[in-house]
């Protein structure tokens, strides 16, 4: 074993982590520790909004158009009543939201605490001043204010085609933590596959009280479950700052002994746990905080046109999963239905899941990790202002995106954007590949997910060869014939039709029609009133287009 020890300021760093694709649908993360300080804030809120001002009850976690109108586009007040809550002196109280879309503007009794932008990834405010300034207060009001912002740079692109969703669609809760404690949700943990070896950043928030901290560090096999005791490694210290509040994090690596390599194979995973010592100077010891986090030794690279997965040859065999979940408008939190998405592309012969477009709940990555799906993360961005009058506002959300999925092994792509093409400008673009890199080392990263000639700042090639079953032999050379000409890097086809089956006359297409819902899915009346327009399209054009060869394509 060997564990070393680097002060620095924190870097935020992790999991390297492949696409064909069809089309799917998508909890939220059990934070490390303090699950017992926890209280709950779902359940009913009172809600009003821009063309509803008697308030109206709707269960939290949910969107407003799951809860209430499909057609809702616009800013709501949601309101709850919060308990009185006795925080200690050396505690802090945490509000926590999992996620709202999209800006979420909070008050406690009419004072303002914050904001944040950005509807996909998780965000938090210490409100300790907030309720022990009245201290008396048997109760206050939680107020958020939230702007679905129709049209945010990173809505993603089912909100385009269809209905927007908006609202606290993610658990909230409030924690009370130690006023010394580790930033859970920015540890970084990662398993070298080559070396055996794990590298980790955990960033500490708070003072240090003239006292010296020290670092635990512990780690034990999980597949399924914890297997086994927790081998504790030793201490690292933390340098005295003199009660000032740091931005400091423990850096170090240890080595796990003939450790497993993650893969969709053989999916095993570890746990390493830190815990924050505090010794005053007469050598007494307490516990301050501690963070658990699961890792994976899992590395994808390239090796000329060919994709590596722990150095040996992967053949990617993915599906398109759009995020969506009938009849919901917003992404499914259940995690059942999570684990039967997975089951059913594995059954089917799938190896990879790419999440077009959206930010799936945290719970849906650790499924892919405990369950050997491989995943592609292609952020929200579908023909967006990626541009610099638009740079701060995206690297605040790319930075919390990469955060979000970097501790992953089954994340093994990323795309920045998709189909955006020349509009993006290419040094915003490369200042986002470039974060990506830092923050997670290792990370295989491409800047558009479009066609191969979109393609400019990028680890793999990328195509959306939308085409029919006899015209594949020509597009895969065509695709293939370009790639020779430039740098050898392999080809993932991010959107694709591998084949094409229709259902016209499927006896239990006509006998089970889809039902209606807000998605308008395609039934088999839907089907035939499509191939007749497709036919009177072509006519009014002056060509002939059979039902016969649509069948046929």
């Amino acid at each position: 074993m060997i564990l070393r020890q680097a002060f620095s300021p924190v870097r935020r760093m992790s999991h390297f982590g492949v696409c064909l694709a069809i089309a799917l649908t998508g909890s939220s993360p059990a934070m490390a520790i303090g699950q017992e300080n926890r209280i709950s804030l779902e359940g009913e809120w009172m809600v009003t909004s821009d063309d509803q001002a008697i308030p109206k009850p709707v269960e939290v976690p949910s969107s407003l158009e799951d809860a209430w109108q499909v057609e809702y586009d616009g800013k709501s007040v949601w309101r709850k009543t919060i308990p009185g809550i006795d925080v200690a002196e050396d505690q802090r109280l945490i509000l926590h939201f999992q996620a709202v879309a999209t800006k979420a503007t909070v008050w406690i009794d009419d004072q303002l605490v914050g904001h944040h932008l950005g509807g996909w990834t998780p965000f938090e405010f210490d409100i300790t001043e907030f309720v022990t300034a009245n201290a008396d207060k048997k109760s206050w009001e939680l107020k958020v204010e939230v702007d679905e912002l129709v049209g945010h740079n990173t809505q993603g692109f089912l909100p385009i085609i269809t209905h927007h969703f908006g609202g606290i669609w993610q658990p909230v809760w409030l924690e009370v933590v130690p006023a010394t404690r580790i930033d859970s949700s920015a540890v970084l943990d990662r398993g070298d596959p080559f070396a055996n070896s794990v590298h980790f950043s955990v960033p500490i928030i708070g003072p240090s009280n003239g006292k010296s901290e020290t670092l635990r560090v512990s780690w034990r096999p999980w597949q399924g479950e914890p297997a086994g005791e927790w081998d504790i490694l030793g201490d690292l210290p933390r340098k005295n700052l003199d009660g000032a509040a740091a931005a400091l994090a423990f850096e170090g690596q240890f080595e796990i002994p003939n450790a497993i390599g993650w893969s969709p194979a053989n999916p095993q995973l570890y746990e390493a746990r830190f815990d924050l010592m505090e010794t005053d100077s007469d050598g007494a010891g307490s516990h301050l905080d501690s963070a658990t986090v699961r890792f994976g030794f899992a590395s994808c690279t390239n090796e000329d046109k060919s994709l590596l997965w722990n150095g040996k040859p992967l053949i990617v065999r993915g599906v398109l999963n759009w995020g969506y979940a009938l009849p919901r408008i917003a992404p499914s939190l259940d995690e059942e239905s999570m684990r039967n998405e997975i089951r059913f592309a594995q059954e089917r012969g799938f190896n990879l899941m790419k999440f077009c477009l959206w930010i799936p709940p945290k719970r849906y990555l650790e499924l892919c990790d405990e369950m050997g799906m491989l995943a592609w993360v292609e952020y929200p961005t579908w023909h967006p202002q990626l541009d610099k009058q638009h740079r701060a506002g995206l690297f605040r959300e790319y930075e919390e995106f990469f955060r979000f999925d970097r501790n992953h092994p089954s994340v093994a792509l990323r795309s920045l954007t998709c189909e955006t093409g020349p509009s993006a400008d290419i040094e915003v673009i490369r200042e986002l590949y470039d974060l990506g890199k830092s923050m997670i080392p290792g990370a295989m990263i491409e800047d558009d997910s479009s066609w191969i000639e979109w393609n400019r700042v990028h680890d793999f090639y990328d195509d959306h060869p939308y085409g029919n079953n006899h015209t594949w032999v020509d597009t895969l050379a065509r695709l293939n014939q370009y790639i020779e000409g430039r740098k050898q890097l392999p080809l993932v086809l991010g959107e694709a039709i591998a084949a094409d089956t229709w259902t016209m006359n499927n006896p239990f297409a006509k006998a089970s029609p889809m039902r209606k819902s807000a998605h308008e899915p395609w039934s088999f009346e839907a089907g035939k009133i499509w191939v007749a327009a497709r036919v009177a399209q072509a006519k009014s054009k002056g060509r002939v287009v059979s039902e016969e060869r649509l069948y046929r394509d």
